[in-house]
């Protein structure tokens, strides 16, 4: 199932999920092994979290979590990042030759009078030679991909010198290998979210072309305009409704850029939102 780059403010950003009392986590490890052309293969490790929740009185029942961890804004991705999410679900088997992303989950934990335990399950998902370009965007730092001076060009403005980086975990249901977002002028989860940039790597240029068009279309059908524009060569979807969302997919990335409602006029918010899309894409690793 593919997911929705939604830009509000305040309330369509997925927000980072809480761990209850007597809940525990269970670590899974999902390996993504990218290559190019003449170069060695490379494995990343992501750490999944999947939280199983229980009550005091010993009939828990378990739950996936469903949020985001939280990094320094400008630190790049190490070799073990955190996260939270779901199960995986569905996939593709790989054919010869292919890169290939597996995940599975395994355990058993344990709260106040209640044992949950997660069965094994495995996905393979088959990635395409630009995948591990688009990983590799990815290891791009949020001030690396737009610095204030970028940002007060596109909008006129300076924003707070501060931000936060949000690392989310790969969800192979939709083929998306992984997930960074940055917030610029905030750098707590309780503020505004003002200007918010989103990459995410995909298997192939048609899954992030896919996810591309459920946000278009998910927008649109929420009451927001949308127009066509050109960045840097790329085919971009303007998204106009309390605030502005661009999206595109470039390779097998896709670029999503929100701009909070009332931060620039909204006759600008076109041309503020290309010129933040062609700064980022300029300084992207």
């Amino acid at each position: 199932m593919h997911r929705r780059e939604s830009r509000s403010a305040h309330s369509h950003w997925p927000a980072v999920g809480l761990v209850l009392p007597l809940s525990v986590a269970v670590v899974v490890a999902l390996a993504v092994t990218g290559c190019s052309r003449g170069a060695s293969t490379v494995p990343l490790t992501v750490t999944k979290v999947v939280t199983e929740t229980g009550n005091p009185s010993g009939a828990g029942t378990g739950s996936t979590g469903a949020g985001i961890t939280v990094v320094d804004p400008n630190a790049l991705p190490s070799a073990t990042d955190t996260g939270t999410a779901g199960g995986p679900q569905g996939g593709t088997s790989s054919s010869p030759g292919a890169n290939t992303a597996t995940t599975g989950t395994t355990g058993t934990a344990t709260t106040s009078g209640t044992t949950s335990t997660t069965s094994t399950t495995a996905t393979t998902v088959t990635t395409g030679p630009q995948a591990a370009a688009a990983t590799t965007a990815l290891g791009t730092s949020c001030t690396t991909m737009l610095s204030d001076a970028d940002i007060s060009r596109s909008i006129g403005k300076s924003l707070p010198a501060k931000g936060l980086r949000l690392e989310d975990v790969p969800n192979p249901d939709a083929h998306m290998l992984g997930r960074i977002k940055c917030y610029y002028g905030t750098d707590t989860l309780t503020e505004p979210r003002q200007l918010v940039v989103a990459l995410a790597a995909y298997a192939t240029p048609d899954a992030a072309a896919q996810q591309t068009t459920v946000t278009v279309q998910s927008e649109t059908a929420q009451g927001a305009t949308a127009q066509t524009a050109e960045v840097s060569g790329h085919q971009a979807q303007i998204l106009l409704r309390d605030g502005g969302l661009l999206v595109m997919p470039v390779g097998a990335l896709t670029v999503s850029i929100a701009i909070a409602n009332g931060v620039v006029a909204d006759s600008a918010l076109g041309g503020a939102l290309q010129k933040l899309a062609t700064a980022a894409l300029a300084h992207l690793v």
